[in-house]
């Protein structure tokens, strides 16, 4: 009996939290795919030198997933503020991808985000009309220095596919 009423109790627990928006949704996934790239590349950036930049975009093809971009940035630990575009997937032009990254306040946010050292998201409504997007850009630091990996998912992709998800209580 005492096991029913911890399960009852646990049951009316679950069902008493508000569920997350898919905004919040969309947020949280791109925020976990945005970290989880980032532990996947730590290996390889952490031995990378300048000749091997061009081979990263090879790298990023793994993380492929339905509505998913991912791009990597590199703020040199010698050039404090600056930050260089080394590759996405999947591939847009360069001229394109930073214009994205401007207009959605990405590029502008780099420095303290690398000086964090702390996930940061956001949601935006591009310009284009599709439907909301949510961007997270996960820091790593290196002997180069600061990576910067940013993945933005579509909410229009995400919608169809990815179950509510409880809040996180306060």
């Amino acid at each position: 009996m005492l096991t029913l009423a911890l399960g009852s109790s646990a049951v009316y627990s679950l069902f008493s939290k508000p569920h997350a928006s898919p905004d919040d949704a969309l947020l949280q996934r791109a925020q976990n795919e945005s970290h989880e790239a980032s532990q996947k590349l730590r290996p390889l950036l952490r031995g990378v030198t300048i000749a091997d930049l061009p081979k990263i975009s090879q790298q990023l093809q793994q993380f492929e997933a339905k509505g998913s971009r991912i791009r990597l940035l590199l703020g040199p630990v010698d050039e404090k503020g600056s930050f260089y575009f080394v590759s996405s997937w999947a591939a847009g032009s360069a001229d394109a991808e930073r214009q994205d990254l401007i207009s959605d306040g990405i590029i502008d946010r780099l420095a303290e985000i690398c000086h964090s050292q702390q996930t940061f998201s956001l949601l935006h409504h591009p310009a284009s009309g599709r439907k909301t997007e949510a961007t997270a850009v996960s820091p790593l630091t290196t002997q180069m220095g600061c990576w910067a990996v940013v993945t933005t998912l579509s909410g229009s992709d995400f919608s169809a596919t990815a179950p509510m998800m409880p809040a996180a209580s306060d």
